[in-house]
């Protein structure tokens, strides 16, 4: 951001130089004569006058000390945000892919995640949800969470929100049956990216990807 309002400083003097000059031009002009070609300069002056007043506004106000002085009077403390919220998506996250064995807690698991807001909880509800063979056996899409990454990118003081990304690696219980007659465990992955609103502590516009990495026999 530094460098941005270092490469318009040049663009902001060329404007004061411009405008000083014209007022200059517009004098002689008006002490001469009252010519159409006076009026004409005069109209461009004062056209001048307020592109340099937005110019001038929008630099004062896009300043890095603008937007700390913003977080600092809408009373936000980004960093204590965050420590906050990370615990919360970890409790939640461990609810889904290492408590969810079977129906029951299934059914409980969206009373458990509602911290997470109702966006991620139906996606998190949709992809933990065990399977049900004809015999009436049931089985739990994931076993465990092997690892979890929690990020966060940059602050939209206007929105007050961050973008969150989360990675969750995952085993599945044993699968037996194999087109082999064996039994193997699948490893994969889950990503999810959203919207994370520092006010309210909510998650919104909620993407999710999932890939496969693979099985263990």
């Amino acid at each position: 951001m530094k460098n941005y309002f270092k490469n318009n400083i040049g663009m902001n003097i060329l404007l004061w130089f411009m405008i000083v000059f014209a007022v200059g031009a517009v004098w002689i002009w008006h002490s001469s004569s009252n010519s159409p070609e006076s009026k004409k300069l005069e109209s461009n002056i004062a056209e001048m006058n307020g592109d340099y007043s937005f110019y001038k506004h929008a630099i004062e106000n896009n300043t890095e000390e603008h937007y700390i002085k913003k977080i600092d009077k809408d009373n936000i403390n980004l960093s204590s945000k965050i420590n906050d919220i990370k615990p919360v998506i970890q409790q939640s996250l461990e609810q889904v892919y290492n408590q969810t064995k079977n129906t029951s807690d299934h059914e409980k698991l969206k009373g458990k995640i509602k911290d997470l807001g109702s966006e991620w909880s139906d996606i998190l509800s949709q992809i933990s949800e065990p399977t049900v063979s004809q015999s009436g056996k049931e089985q739990a899409v994931y076993d465990s969470m092997t690892d979890l990454k929690i990020a966060f990118g940059k602050y939209d003081i206007s929105t007050k929100t961050m973008s969150c990304y989360v990675l969750v690696n995952w085993k599945s219980p044993v699968i037996a049956g194999t087109a082999q007659g064996g039994s193997q465990t699948l490893k994969g992955s889950d990503f999810f990216t959203m919207d994370y609103k520092v006010t309210d502590n909510s998650f919104s516009n909620v993407q999710y990807k999932q890939a496969m990495d693979g099985a263990e026999k």
